[in-house]
């Protein structure tokens, strides 16, 4: 049976799975079409999850704008980005400057396009909340021209490895000096791989599933404090926003 029939029947996780374990041989002429298609329709399911977020914290009066502590967000692009030819042209001059990318992280933006939940509702927000954010491509052309000039400048030995940032980390998210953004080292030809620096150490698909399926945008509210401070148990919240957040997403 195909991936995409195995998907299709709801082995959402499982179809995964193997497909990055799959390595190199995914890109293989006689599965490839077979892998994109499950790639295509778990975007698919992504970006409807995606708009549904966004218009229940609209709902809610949320700014896109505005980090938690009420400052304003330097060049925001939030909340969403939408797949465009464009946006297509990007992803394939930043493929033919950095090498190959991740087929997850091609086909999010080709079908998704980009998106940042950062901001805050007017009456406060939780610190640390950790909001589901993936750059547009453009940010990851302007990054490998800054990391190509430093590597003329100090060698790469120095400079280290090009690694795309696809979104502030934790911190810098709430407008607080913090570490590395998450991102991947490229060139890499995986169906799937590790998102760097994210602290759940999960494949770029894992993540997007427990950041919007489980936290509904937000997987900060997942650790520590955030638990006690929103009175969050495995089984529920009785903070009714994150409840209507996630409630009724399509899996993937």
């Amino acid at each position: 049976m195909r991936y995409f029939d195995r998907y299709m029947r709801g082995e959402y996780e499982a179809v995964w799975a193997e497909l990055t374990n799959l390595g190199a041989k995914a890109q293989q002429a006689e599965v490839f079409d077979d892998v994109r298609a499950v790639a295509l329709e778990t975007m698919r399911r992504v970006r409807e999850n995606i708009n549904t977020i966004v218009d229940r914290l609209a709902g809610h009066g949320y700014r896109f704008d505005q980090y938690p502590d009420g400052s304003p967000i330097p060049y925001s692009f939030g909340p969403i980005v939408q797949p465009s030819g464009e946006l297509v042209a990007q992803v394939n001059e930043f493929e033919n400057l950095a090498g190959a990318i991740p087929l997850s992280l091609r086909i999010f933006w080709e079908t998704v396009g980009a998106v940042s939940l950062m901001g805050r509702v007017p009456e406060g927000w939780p610190s640390y909340t950790d909001p589901l954010v993936v750059q547009p491509p453009d940010a990851c052309i302007l990054d490998f021209h800054d990391w190509r000039a430093a590597v003329e400048e100090y060698g790469e030995n120095e400079t280290g490895p090009f690694v795309a940032a696809i979104a502030p980390d934790m911190l810098h998210k709430d407008n607080v000096s913090g570490g590395a953004p998450y991102g991947f080292s490229l060139p890499n030809t995986a169906i799937d791989d590790v998102l760097m620096n994210e602290r759940h150490n999960l494949p770029f698909v894992p993540y997007l599933r427990l950041a919007i399926l489980k936290w509904g945008g937000f997987p900060g509210i997942g650790f520590g404090k955030l638990r006690e401070e929103w009175h969050i148990k495995d089984g529920g919240s009785d903070i009714e926003w994150l409840l209507d957040l996630r409630t009724g997403l399509i899996d993937f």
